[in-house]
C-alpha cells in the first residue's frame, strides 16, 4: 500500500524507514545472539562513544539511580572509543576511571579469579561499572573466549548484577567467519535476568552512507 513519503536528497523516502531499520535490527539480533526480539531493545548509534553515553543514561533509569563511574576493560583492548568516552566524561566533571582485567588468551581461557577480584573491589568501593567485553571478536583484534566458559561468566555477572553491567563489543567485519555466525551468550544473560548491552558494528559491510543500511546497533 502507499505510505507517506518525503524528499531526501532528491529521492522519495518512506516515512517508515526508521521502523524498517528497527525491524532489521531485531531480525539480525535474533540470528546473531539467538534471542527472542521481544526480550531486547535496539537503537542505532554512530560509534562506541555514543553507545556508552546511551548506556550511562539507561542504567540509572533501570537501577534506582545507580550511576556508572568505572569502565572495566581487558588489558589488550584494541579500540580507542573507550578512551574518548572516559576523557569526555572527565571533561564535564564526571568521576570516571578505567579498571583493567586479564584479556581472553589464545586458547580461549581467561583469568576469572582476577576478574572477580576487580568486581569485588568495585563493590567494596561502592561504585558501579560497565564491563566492556570482547568475548567474540570478528575483527582479528583479539581471541574468542571458549564457549564452555560462558556459563561461568554468567554466574559471575549474576552475582555482581547490582554493580557490574555487561557491555559486549562485537565488530562484524567478516575477517574470521560468516558475518552472522550465532554466538548465544546474550540468551544466557537474559535467562539469568542479567541486564546486559551489546554494541554491534557492521561498518565494513558496505557503503553505509550510500545504501539503506545500519552501521552500528546497541
Amino acid at each position: 500500500r502507499d505510505m507517506p513519503s518525503r524528499d531526501v536528497g532528491g529521492f522519495r523516502t518512506p516515512e517508515s524507514f526508521g521502523t524498517f531499520i528497527q525491524d532489521q535490527s531485531h531480525k539480525t539480533m535474533r540470528v546473531l545472539f539467538q534471542v527472542d526480539p521481544e526480550n531486547i531493545a535496539t537503537m542505532q548509534v554512530d560509534n562506541l562513544m555514543q553507545a556508552l553515553r546511551c548506556v550511562l543514561k539507561i542504567i540509572p533509569q533501570l537501577t534506582s539511580g545507580r550511576r556508572v563511574s568505572r569502565v572495566i576493560l581487558p588489558k589488550q583492548y584494541k579500540y580507542s572509543g573507550h578512551t574518548d568516552f572516559t576523557t569526555s566524561m572527565r571533561g564535564i566533571g564526571v568521576d570516571m576511571e578505567v579498571v583493567t582485567v586479564p584479556e581472553v588468551q589464545i586458547d580461549g581461557s581467561q583469568d576469572f579469579r582476577a576478574l572477580e577480584e576487580a568486581f569485588e573491589k568495585i563493590l567494596d568501593d561502592g561504585r558501579t561499572a560497565i564491563f566492556i567485553d570482547q568475548e567474540h571478536n570478528n575483527n582479528a583484534s583479539g581471541f574468542d573466549r571458549d564457549p564452555s566458559l560462558n556459563q561461568t561468566l554468567v554466574v559471575l555477572l549474576k552475582k555482581y548484577s547490582g554493580v557490574i553491567f555487561y557491555f559486549g563489543d562485537n565488530a562484524y567485519k567478516g575477517l574470521k567467519e560468516d558475518i552472522l555466525e550465532p554466538y548465544p551468550l546474550m540468551q544466557l544473560l537474559i535467562d539469568a535476568e542479567v541486564l546486559a548491552f551489546s554494541y554491534t558494528s557492521f561498518s565494513k559491510i558496505g557503503n553505509y552512507r550510500g545504501t539503506p543500511n545500519y552501521k552500528n546497533i546497541l
